[in-house]
């Protein structure tokens, strides 16, 4: 298909204006919404300000592994479910001298480690090893001892954080 064309450019300025107005104004009117029904909850003696809501926050990014340059966040109000604020992230939006470290969840590391173990069996479903046996099958690696694995590996981490390394280089290949 050939690219759109340029006059519509002009349009989609407009409706981009308008619609950031509109989305603004929206969630104004849902915080003080979550204000007031929360001023309706609490006692007048409460000494707990009206303004402190409980809210819950997400956020995504447009590819996996936290490598996009490309993230929304969201504010939603647990009274209300109404979105109280939202935020667009993109390119380098905390500048480029700000260095970022992110960290990993265990549970995400033992799920890429069994997804790999799935992935490695069924890429050798069929061969046979050095020792003339199959991957998987009796007393090999089944979907059950790949389960087994990810418990341990898990175990292994979390039982020496905080240690160093090499220790927890050693729990992990304890279990294998």
């Amino acid at each position: 298909m050939p690219p759109p064309s340029s006059r519509f450019s002009a349009l989609n300025n407009h409706l981009l204006n308008a619609l950031e107005i509109e989305s603004r104004n929206s969630m104004s009117d849902a915080a003080k919404e979550a204000v007031v029904m929360n001023s309706e909850l609490r006692e007048e003696n409460d000494s707990i300000p009206v303004t402190d809501l409980a809210i819950s926050c997400d956020g995504t990014w447009m590819k996996r592994g936290h490598t996009s340059l490309h993230c929304v966040t969201s504010v939603i109000g647990i009274d209300t479910g109404k979105i109280l604020d939202l935020q667009v992230m993109n390119d380098k939006p905390y500048g480029p001298d700000c260095k970022i470290e992110t960290l990993e969840c265990v549970g995400h590391i033992q799920k890429r480690m069994g997804g790999r173990l799935m992935k490695l069996k069924r890429e050798l479903k069929g061969k046979k090893l050095e020792d003339g046996k199959l991957l998987g099958g009796q007393h090999r690696l089944t979907d059950k001892e790949i389960h087994t694995l990810k418990i341990y590996y898990r175990k292994a981490i979390r039982d020496n954080v905080g240690l160093d390394v090499k220790a927890m280089q050693k729990a992990v290949w304890a279990i294998a």
